[in-house]
């Protein structure tokens, strides 16, 4: 009985044991778990922030945007907008793609000032905005359109944008600026104040409504993206009347394009949304073009990006090519500067008169820069689309002064031609290696010697000057007078330059072997005399005394303003940057036997007899008064006979330029504009070499498909042409930037 009873109250023991153990246990667990659960106090306040999360979005979440004039509602489906935990989520739900918000919060900008689409709508068919029975102006974006909206804040036109680090968005969008710029766009457009007055301003282009377009001719979906998209390529099936020439690009630059207009826009938000720069464009205050992108933004599209022009053949209206060697070589500086500013009535070409077009008097002279000294050519070749004579060698400006230095107080220099000092010796004057440095294809082949010359003569120069040197419908070269005052440097610079507003081309696409051998070839007329020194000139030269013996002594043969009558032209900045103070000293105190100009100082005995003072004022006033801007560009000489002109011109010329010289296959020669820029020697001299890379015949030249015209016979073609002009147009652009 007694260890029966012992084993009962050892049970019990243990079970008390057990029992109390297990309810220490307890109590040690749930002490733990109270701890615990006070430190997960984040817990709490997650499940707190569930439930006013829970609270918040029901119902309608509401953006109210004043400074916008809208109020947007986007987010009452889009609720992970700013959330970047759901960025895989699948939309509605998704937090917003990329770093925009924190540039662009939506507190402060919204969703539709961006995307479009109807902010207060309630349904993605309405916010959307795209069913034609909501008739909702702005429908939503999509990409690569939604770039656009980058443009109204960010986009400048005439300096780098102020967003372009990769990854931006806005690549489509920059992509078609650039080619905003490189089409020409702005040749016929204005854009921010600048551009041209042809077609529409597409300052505000971006705010167009759908409903202001006419889908009438478009082809495809009725979208302001696919309106432009179809009128960039067929401009007058989309818009009937309309002038502008079709874009030929790929797709995806049509489509960059397309985004690119889109985002034109000036919409009415604080200034603080804006960048700097697009705010100074508002303003006007851009940055100026240089000569290429001005070449590029106002010329390129109708020009050609080498300059190479629309073929009348081809198009409707052809464009003249502006980057051809024939035409570089003959158009001067002042015939480029009046055509921009002037433009020509009844064609496409408007003015780009700086208080109409917006641009600057001095990026117009930066453009006219850029096309007659070559960079153009050089421009189109390094990017392989010159055409036929576009790539040649050009040749660098030379001052007006450089020759009139002697005159206006330095040492004169030199002496008397006909005792010059080369003493036979040929190229002395030119300096080193200049023949070197003019490339040219043609030149290539014919090495320096006389004989070569005398076929490059032959070929190039005998058209006008005469089979031996003898004069034409230009000056003797032969006459010993010439050759013995006028040194190797001066027929240098003639031969390379040319003289503008005369019929005396540049020939430096022959390079420098044959340039050289035109001189050697000259030479050989001419032999040189003794040494001769020229007289010391004055001090100070009385300009105005020069003045009035240019007019009493001069203006009777070489014209009121030195353009050239029956003698040459001789206020002519090409001339005096190549004629030195002895060749003109001498030339006028002596003149030159066997022609009409005599020596005012060694011929005449009664009170005409010019002085050495004298002739250094003549001198003066010559040099001072072409370094002037001239108020016109003087037509001058003008031998030929009108009536002889007409006949040929109805023979030769009506079947491309019109009975009437109106213009229909080729360009018109009785605008009045061209007349008063042309002056006879640019007509003179585009009649005997043509346009290489055109159906202008070189008259000048014996051909298999053009009859050789005379030189009487194209210097009546002149007269003629200029007996069409009804007025001279006053020429008023500034030389200075």
């Amino acid at each position: 009985m007694a260890p029966l009873m012992k084993e009962e109250g050892y049970i019990r023991l243990m079970r008390c044991l057990v029992l109390a153990g297990s309810l220490c246990l307890l109590i040690a667990f749930s002490v733990s778990w109270l701890g615990h659960a006070r430190k997960r106090e984040w817990q709490a306040i997650q499940k707190e922030f569930r439930s006013l999360e829970k609270d918040a979005v029901r119902g309608i979440q509401e953006r109210d945007l004043p400074w916008f004039k809208r109020v947007d509602r986007c987010e009452s489906c889009h609720l992970g907008l700013e959330n970047p935990q759901l960025s895989a989520a699948a939309l509605p739900h998704s937090a917003h793609p990329g770093n925009y918000l924190k540039d662009h919060p939506p507190q402060d900008f919204g969703c539709t000032v961006c995307h479009g689409g109807q902010g207060a709508a309630l349904t993605f068919v309405d916010a959307k905005g795209r069913a034609p029975s909501l008739h909702w102006p702005y429908p939503m974006l999509e990409q690569p359109w939604l770039q656009s909206s980058c443009g109204s804040c960010h986009m400048t036109l005439f300096s780098e944008p102020s967003l372009m680090v990769e990854g931006s968005g806005m690549e489509v969008l920059v992509h078609g600026r650039a080619l905003f710029a490189g089409e020409g766009c702005l040749g016929c457009h204005r854009a921010r104040g600048a551009g041209g007055i042809v077609g529409p301003d597409l300052t505000r282009q971006g705010e167009k409504t759908l409903h202001e377009y006419s889908f009438k001719g478009v082809r495809g979906e009725q979208t302001v993206s696919n309106w432009l998209k179809e009128h960039f390529r067929d401009p007058e099936m989309v818009s009937p009347g309309s002038r502008m020439l079709r874009v030929d690009l790929p797709e995806s630059d049509l489509d960059a394009l397309a985004t690119f207009v889109m985002g034109l826009s000036k919409p009415e938000m604080p200034l603080d949304y804006f960048s700097l720069g697009v705010l100074e464009e508002y303003k006007g205050k851009r940055a100026a073009l240089s000569g290429r992108d001005a070449y590029a933004c106002l010329c390129a599209a109708c020009h050609g990006k080498a300059g190479e022009g629309k073929d009348y053949e081809a198009f409707r209206v052809g464009v003249p090519a502006i980057g051809g060697r024939d035409f570089l070589r003959v158009a001067s500086a002042e015939y480029i500067r009046f055509t921009l500013e002037k433009g020509r009535s009844l064609r496409q070409m408007a003015t780009w008169a700086p208080e109409l077009s917006g641009i600057s008097d001095g990026e117009l002279n930066q453009l006219v820069t850029y096309i007659k000294r070559r960079g153009l050519r050089a421009d189109a070749a390094t990017r392989g689309l010159a055409s036929k004579g576009v790539a040649s060698k050009g040749v660098a400006s030379k001052g007006v002064a450089s020759k009139g230095a002697a005159i206006m107080g330095a040492a004169p220099k030199g002496a008397d031609p006909e005792g010059s000092t080369l003493q036979g010796s040929v190229l002395q004057g030119v300096a080193p290696g200049r023949a070197a440095a003019t490339g040219g294809p043609e030149g290539a082949a014919v090495r320096g010697t006389a004989l070569s010359g005398a076929q490059l003569y032959a070929r190039y120069c005998a058209t006008c000057h005469g089979v031996s040197g003898q004069g034409d419908v230009a000056v003797a070269l032969s006459q010993p007078d010439f050759l013995h005052r006028a040194d190797d440097d001066m027929l240098w610079r003639t031969l390379e330059d040319g003289r503008a507003n005369t019929a005396m081309p540049g020939w430096s696409f022959l390079g420098g072997d044959s340039l050289t051998a035109l001189i050697k070839h000259l030479r050989t007329w001419g032999n040189f005399r003794p040494d001769r020194s020229l007289p010391k000139a004055p001090v100070k030269p009385e300009f105005r005394a020069g003045e009035r013996r240019f007019h009493f002594a001069c203006s009777r043969c070489h014209g009121e303003f030195g353009e050239g009558e029956t003698g040459p032209a001789i206020i002519n900045r090409d001339f005096l940057a190549s004629a030195d103070d002895a060749f003109l000293f001498w030339t006028i105190a002596r003149g030159r036997r066997h022609t009409a100009m005599f020596g005012w100082s060694s011929d005449l005995y009664n009170e005409e007899s010019l002085s050495e003072k004298e002739v250094y004022e003549l001198i003066a006033y010559m040099r001072t008064q072409a370094a002037k801007h001239a108020s016109y560009i003087h037509a001058g000489a003008n031998p030929g006979n009108r009536k002889a002109g007409e006949l040929l011109y109805v023979q030769h010329c009506a079947q491309c330029h019109g009975d009437n010289a109106e213009g229909s296959r080729a360009p018109a020669l009785n605008n009045q504009e061209f007349l008063s820029a042309a002056s006879n020697g640019y007509l003179l001299a585009t009649i005997t070499l043509g346009r290489e890379g055109s159906r202008m015949p070189d008259w000048g030249y014996e051909s298999d498909s053009h009859t050789c015209l005379e030189g009487r016979q194209r210097q009546d073609l002149v007269a003629y042409l200029r007996s069409l002009a009804r007025i001279q147009i006053r020429f008023t652009g500034r030389e200075g930037d």
